[in-house]
């Protein structure tokens, strides 16, 4: 229990992060990733949108790789994991100059 909530918590973080960005300039958000993410994901993307009604958040699974991946590719906002980023996908994301937020 004392795990999920940290959870949630972090993604709240997330949220607040993104979100106050995305609300002046977007109406919606992209999450996709983790499998094992999408069940909490989607009670946060809820209660979120519920508090922030213009904001809408399209949610997908897939898999951990396919979170980081996408961020690292453009087509998601935010890339859930339940693993560690490996090395090359870092590598990846530095050619591109992203920047990761990791949240353990």
């Amino acid at each position: 229990m004392k795990k999920r909530l940290t959870f949630i918590a972090a993604v709240s973080v997330l949220f607040v992060i993104f979100g106050t960005g995305f609300a002046w300039s977007e109406t919606s958000i992209v999450m996709k990733g983790s499998t094992t993410v999408l069940p909490i994901a989607q009670e946060v993307a809820e209660a979120y949108m519920k508090a922030n009604p213009d904001i809408k958040i399209s949610i997908s699974g897939g898999g951990s790789g396919n979170g980081i991946k996408a961020i690292i590719d453009g087509t998601t906002d935010i890339g859930n994991s339940s693993r560690f980023i490996k090395s090359k996908e870092v590598k990846l994301a530095v050619e591109k100059a992203l920047i990761l937020f990791l949240l353990q």
